[in-house]
């Protein structure tokens, strides 16, 4: 970056859920809460409501969004684990096609409605894993305490 090789664009908010925000929800533009700097403002398009300056942003699209859910089924339908309830959702409806690793390809109409997390109609590509080792979760690399 410093050497001029890499083009950086600061923006007031972290990069993935927020930006894909109005994306997935068919937005075309978003107004993230007032810079704390001005730089970050440079160039772009501010508007001021209520008496403060908000930047203009365009939403962050994505061609494919490659995620991973729990339990799916044939329709897409899909139910995450954990944090990945957070963000895969948001993602998936922000991108033109999603692709879904699924642990489990349950049969259609196992999942129960309020469970389902993603409706199938924004999951385009889905496979259940196979063979697959999720070593990282649970790896540590210092001793845990004794007691």
């Amino acid at each position: 970056m410093l050497a001029g090789e890499v083009d950086v664009e600061p923006a007031p908010r972290a990069p993935s859920p927020s930006a894909s925000a109005p994306a997935a929800s068919a937005s075309a533009a978003s107004t993230p809460p007032p810079a704390s700097a001005p730089v970050v403002a440079e160039g772009k398009e501010t508007r001021v409501i209520d008496g403060r300056t908000y930047i203009l942003e365009a939403p962050l699209k994505a061609d494919f969004a490659i995620i991973r859910a729990e339990y799916g089924d044939p329709f897409g339908n899909l139910r995450f684990k954990g944090t990945a309830r957070n963000f895969s959702p948001q993602m998936a409806m922000a991108a033109r096609v999603a692709v879904v690793e699924v642990d489990h390809l349950v049969p259609l109409g196992e999942l129960a409605g309020e469970d389902i997390h993603l409706p199938g109609v924004f999951v385009q590509r889905i496979f259940q894993g196979r063979d697959y080792e999720d070593a990282i979760e649970y790896r540590t690399t210092r001793p845990r305490p004794e007691g």
